[in-house]
């Protein structure tokens, strides 16, 4: 048994415990979370910082690793999607592998313990087999032209196998609004889901999905008529459309939220009954140079919860870093709450808080130490960084 113990923990389902102490089996195995009214206690391992919960990153693209620093920033999204379309073949399987395995394990140093990655292909599923993260992979399916709609969605299928047979958990899950048409959505619409599903789309994350939907005009339009792409949808409406065509019963992960407005918001809260909104950016800035209206998203009482996104579009796949993001741009919120989308909420959104995302006794979370704290105010600081304990 280990006793840990800090200027501060974080067990999240408490409030903060000043100098409290945990008590952990050897297997990671919460044992005792104790209050020492700030007396002093012999055989403990005292830390200069704050222990927190192994974090939860619900929202990342591991296999595109191999990209960090490829992709020029502020581009936009549709000049993303170009970029990363132009670019995506040039690597040889044995790199991309390899960059992969790379930052997985740092991701693991890094304090991530659970995260909620997409796969476009098998690469991963090796490493995600090995690794000592818990991943659920979503594997996703998109495509525009209605006839391609039943190959297409028997390839994803194919992949959905693939994963199954590593005895890996993950299942099938639209891309974004504007990229599926209604015959290929009709697959997935009807299929039969079971319970342990989960929806991770990707959603609001450019203005020009708006325009794209009511107007048939902006940056992703005109990318789509470049490629030769028809625009097959009948809704003026990006979240009416997605509304209309997941099921409601699942936990569902609205990921990026950049350009979510308030109707669009009420309209998750009304109709999705087990609703979650990814906030990831880092992402944001790299790619639209803008983020969240995040008070609104507050309001809304919808769990928050904190993504990475890929290394295409990101410099790190570090949730403290994320944090340390939020904090700086919304001073006002408090540390306790951002901790909360970073462990507990996602923890939630992934079913996984059973055994993630707070210092519960039972639970094996992870404990991380977060050093160079300003202490006094519990705020994150620039020079904020992570440590795994446990």
């Amino acid at each position: 048994m280990r006793r840990l113990s800090a200027n501060y923990i974080f067990p999240v389902d408490k409030p903060p415990i000043k100098n409290g102490i945990i008590e952990v089996e050897e297997n990671g195995t919460i044992i005792n979370v104790i209050d020492t009214q700030n007396k002093e206690t012999a055989g403990t391992e005292f830390y200069n910082g704050i222990l927190v919960p192994g974090f939860v990153n619900t929202h990342c693209h591991l296999e595109l690793s191999y990209l960090k620093g490829k992709i020029p920033g502020h581009q936009k999204l549709a000049g993303f999607i170009e970029s990363l379309k132009n670019i995506r073949s040039e690597e040889s399987s044995e790199i991309i592998a390899a960059k992969a395995d790379f930052f997985d394990k740092l991701m693991w140093q890094n304090g991530i313990v659970a995260v909620g990655d997409i796969s476009n292909d098998t690469t991963t599923f090796p490493i995600k087999k090995e690794s000592k993260i818990y991943y659920h992979t979503f594997i996703e399916f998109f495509g525009l032209i209605p006839e391609k709609a039943e190959k297409t969605y028997s390839a994803v299928k194919e992949k959905l196998n693939t994963l199954n047979l590593f005895k890996l958990n993950g299942n099938l899950v639209p891309h974004a609004p504007y990229s599926i048409s209604p015959s290929l959505f009709n697959f997935y619409k009807t299929a039969i889901h079971a319970p342990t599903e989960i929806v991770s789309v990707h959603f609001q994350e450019t203005e020009s999905e708006n325009t794209y939907f009511k107007h048939q005009t902006g940056d992703l339009f005109n990318l789509f008529k470049k490629w030769g792409m028809p625009f097959p949808f009948n809704s003026n409406s990006s979240i009416d459309y997605l509304l209309e065509n997941i099921p409601p019963h699942l936990n569902t992960i609205f990921v990026h939220n950049t350009f979510a407005g308030a109707d669009a918001i009420n309209k998750i809260k009304t109709t999705d009954e087990h609703p979650f909104l990814c906030l990831c950016p880092n992402a944001n800035l790299y790619i639209e140079n803008q983020l969240p209206d995040i008070p609104l998203i507050q309001n809304s009482d919808i769990p928050i919860t904190l993504g990475t996104d890929s290394l295409a579009s990101n410099n790190s796949l570090s949730i403290l870093e994320e944090m340390k993001t939020i904090q700086h741009h919304f001073p006002d919120i408090p540390f306790h709450e951002i901790l909360n989308w970073a462990t507990i909420n996602g923890a939630g959104a992934l079913k996984l808080d059973n055994n993630f995302g707070s210092i519960t006794v039972g639970k094996k979370p992870g404990i991380n130490l977060v050093e160079n704290m300003d202490l006094k105010n519990l705020k994150l600081l620039p020079e904020s960084i992570v440590r795994k304990l446990i």
